[in-house]
């Protein structure tokens, strides 16, 4: 009779072989008569029967540095185990065309007579190393009445088939974000046993196909491990399935969103929530921070953090979710949403982080830093996801945008000053503007249908491109009365754009660049406008903060302006407030209609409707601007070099 048996390790990449293996039972009657004549009791039976075993091993390849090595043999006697357990183990004298054979038997066993012969059950299990240890990988036994001894049982081969343990398959990662076109993931398969022990199988035991639409294709078609490529956007299925002889094949399916690029949809992904910059949450928080309480601080390094963070994804079940900030110290840090422990930091870049990390759907994390380059990270790890990061020569402040055309979009300042189109799946330059002047600090806009990009300058312009192109739009730039620094142009769902100055004004412009309304703030503008919506998306108000640092009146406010008008309907502190300090830090709207905000003074505002809803003391200058989580939960950076989550 014949097994089949296969087991699996990894040395390097190197696929593994099929272990297969026989094992043969023979059972041998004893000689006499059985029964000794006049006595029936177990005490007289003849003790002289066997039962042997032997076992052909395969040709113990370098390329199974651990097969299965041996084998465990049990003998029962219906449901009492009557003798120690054999171990045959898997001899190690190969010699190049011979066999490798093991051989064991169970002897002394009593013999029944020509019509009541004594039935035994043989079980045997395969195991990965010698002497019978590890998980289990196949088990099998002798079928019923199948094993007879008697004094007229000729020698005879009992046939038993060993089946694998395993119980079901999984594929890691199994919660993979959306995959970006012509990004790659590995796929590893584990198999495992009913009691959840992990079952080892070799390379050839397990296929992997796609099912449904190809968006994509895989590296092979067997193994431990496959390579997926996305090709095209759509949804991959791909299932593995475990071929070992179980009764029924096991087998998996992961589904992987294949996309061309997008912004995560999170509640917060990049600098002012969107690809518009319109920083108001969306569907994806369902709470607001009512109370105005600590949740929890982080410390990074005691460096600065100007960066405003990034919330990513919510794990269903779990509920954990990263925040990543970049810091003074070079590096960008993952914090874990709910604890505020750190989960993985970044080497440090050859210079400070202003720039505001941006994550896409697929979970590729990108920022830029003041050493001039940008950086692609794997939001889960922190590793670097591009060969190298893309050197613009400059110096980047600018947060950058993600394009659902695979575009990443962002500004340089310094002795060059671009603004730069690179390909978000390899850091490779599409293409690059150099007509803006004085530097690019602002993080650029895409309209609604993405084929415009929209950016201030230190020239005191603003600028429209064409996404696919670079080029100038018809209509722009546009001048304003001063510099465009850090205030970035956040869009309407019509296509019209927000953007302040260092004039104290705040610009409307048409998708043409014509005047939609110019608002007078009376003070520098260095924060983005929020963008307050109503359900169906038309715009209500066009929320930013004012940067006094001119007059001694301390007049800095928080001004609410009617988008249609360019009307002011609201401004923080009324006549009766307290005086607060500048603002360069941009507002954020929560699912309520809450605005929060941060302080020179060390304060973080939370205002509706232009009534303060409460104060949370930070205690150091707050430029960073404020990111929403999920939950509602309100995440700040500050000088000290704290980020702060307000609940």
């Amino acid at each position: 009779m014949r097994s089949a048996l296969k087991t699996t390790t990894r040395l390097g990449s190197v696929a593994l072989a099929a272990l297969a293996l026989s094992l043969s039972i023979v059972a041998l009657s004893g000689c006499g008569s059985g029964l000794r004549p006049g006595s029936g009791s177990a005490a007289t039976r003849q003790k002289n029967g066997e039962i042997a075993f032997t076992v052909t091993w395969p040709e113990p390849s370098r390329l199974i540095p651990r097969a299965a090595s041996s084998i465990q043999i049990r003998l029962f006697r219906g449901a009492l185990e009557i003798a120690t357990p054999v171990v045959l183990n898997k001899p190690t004298d190969f010699t190049t065309g011979q066999a490798l054979v093991s051989k064991a038997a169970f002897s002394g066993l009593d013999v029944g007579g020509p019509t009541t012969p004594i039935e035994y059950r043989v079980v045997a299990t395969a195991f990965p190393t010698v002497g019978a240890s590890g998980v289990a990988q196949a088990t099998g036994q002798t079928a019923a009445s199948s094993v007879l001894l008697s004094t007229t049982t000729p020698s005879a081969r009992v046939p038993l088939t060993m089946n694998s343990t395993i119980a079901r398959i999984e594929v890691a990662p199994n919660n993979l974000p959306s995959l970006l076109v012509s990004r790659f993931k590995t796929l590893t398969a584990t198999c495992f046993d009913a009691s959840n022990n992990v079952v080892l199988v070799d390379d050839g035991s397990i296929t992997w196909s796609l099912v449904g639409i190809a968006v994509g294709h895989l590296s092979g078609t067997t193994g431990n491990s496959v390579v997926f490529t996305g090709d095209n956007a759509g949804l991959a299925q791909v299932q593995a399935t475990v071929t070992e002889p179980v009764p029924n094949r096991r087998s998996t399916t992961v589904n992987i969103n294949v996309v061309l690029t997008a912004v995560a949809d999170s509640s917060f992904p990049k600098f002012h929530a969107d690809q518009q910059n319109t920083g108001q949450v969306g569907i994806n928080v369902t709470g607001n921070a009512t109370a105005g309480a600590r949740r929890w601080e982080f410390l990074a390094s005691d460096s600065v953090v100007f960066s405003s963070p990034a919330v990513g994804k919510v794990e269903p079940g779990t509920g954990r979710f990263l925040v990543y900030v970049g810091a003074y110290d070079g590096r960008v840090y993952a914090i874990n949403g709910q604890t505020g422990v750190t989960e993985w930091t970044t080497p440090p870049t050859g210079g400070p982080i202003d720039s505001s990390p941006a994550l896409s759907e697929d979970g590729s994390l990108y920022v830029g830093s003041q050493d001039g380059k940008m950086y692609c990270f794997d939001s889960e790890d922190g590793t670097q996801v591009w060969a190298a990061p893309f050197d613009t020569g400059g110096s980047i402040v600018s947060s950058p945008n993600i394009g659902n055309d695979g575009g990443l979009y962002f500004g340089t300042t310094g002795a060059t000053s671009h603004l730069f189109r690179l390909s978000a799946a390899d850091g490779t330059e599409t293409w690059r503007f150099t007509g803006a002047g004085g530097g690019i600090e602002d993080s650029p806009a895409l309209s609604p249908d993405g084929q415009s990009l929209y950016f201030g300058a230190k020239d005191g312009s603003i600028y429209a491109l064409n996404t696919t192109s670079g080029s100038l739009k018809a209509g722009w730039p546009v001048a304003t009365g001063d510099a465009i620094i850090n205030s970035s142009p956040a869009v309407d769902r019509a296509g019209n754009v927000y953007i302040g100055s260092l004039d104290g004004k705040v610009y409307a412009r048409r998708p043409n660049g014509a005047a939609l309304w110019t608002f007078n703030a009376g003070s520098p503008v260095y924060a983005t406008p929020a963008i307050a919506s109503d359900g169906a998306g038309t715009p209500t108000a066009i929320v930013v903060g004012t940067f006094d640092n001119n007059t001694g009146t301390d007049s800095s406010k928080l001004v609410a302006i009617n988008p249609t008008s360019g009307v002011q309907l609201w401004a923080y502190p009324g006549a009766t407030d307290p005086a607060i300090g500048t603002i360069s830090s941009s507002a954020a709207i929560g699912r309520d209609g809450t605005v929060y905000v941060g302080s020179y003074d060390g304060n973080v505002y939370a205002v509706r409707n232009g009534t303060r809803v409460w104060t949370f003391t930070v205690g150091d200058i707050l430029e960073s601007s404020p990111s929403i989580g999920a939950d509602g939960t309100v995440f700040i950076g500050s000088y000290s070099g704290s980020v702060s989550a307000i609940r």
